[in-house]
């Protein structure tokens, strides 16, 4: 009895051929799931960095504007204290002049206040009892302590003169 190798091992062969062509594929398949995931894990790890590198940037965008408004705001608050400081100098400037003006007129009505004999402002006591007279010299020196005052305040620019002269 003479065994055919070809008709019995030849099954087991083919059986075997397609198991090991099987199991190949079935380790590509794999592969490719893997390769697949490994991919889809670089493309997602990709997106993330530039997610975080966006947040990265807004809030540096946030940060460079937070320090602009700041220099800006010192910049202002400066500039305010400069305009207050020279508007201070100017007020000075206005008032000095005329506080020298005042003072001289004040000096002006003192002087006629002691030229008529009278108390400085405020502490006359004029009545009938003192008579008429004094009390006519205490209306003509407000009168002219009133000139003087005006004279005084008023600017006096070059020019013909208005007393006829």
């Amino acid at each position: 009895m003479r065994v055919s190798r070809k008709g019995g091992s030849g099954t087991v062969g083919a059986v075997t051929n397609s198991a090991v062509t099987a199991r190949a594929r079935t380790r590509r398949r794999a592969a490719g799931e893997l390769t697949g995931r490994a991919e889809r894990d670089a493309r997602i790890a990709a997106a993330a960095a530039q997610v975080s590198a966006a947040r990265d940037a807004i809030r540096g965008n946030a940060e460079r504007r937070s320090l602009a408004v700041a220099a800006a705001q010192e910049a202002i608050d400066i500039a305010e204290r400069a305009e207050r400081d020279a508007n201070a100098a100017a007020d000075e400037q206005i008032l000095r002049p005329g506080e020298q003006i005042a003072g001289q007129a004040a000096a002006a009505l003192a002087r006629r206040h002691r030229q008529v004999a009278l108390p400085p402002a405020g502490d006359r006591d004029v009545s009938r009892a003192d008579g008429r007279d004094r009390v006519g010299r205490v209306q003509a020196v407000q009168a002219e302590a009133s000139d003087i005052a005006s004279d005084a305040t008023r600017p006096h620019l070059p020019g013909p003169s208005r007393r006829g002269g």
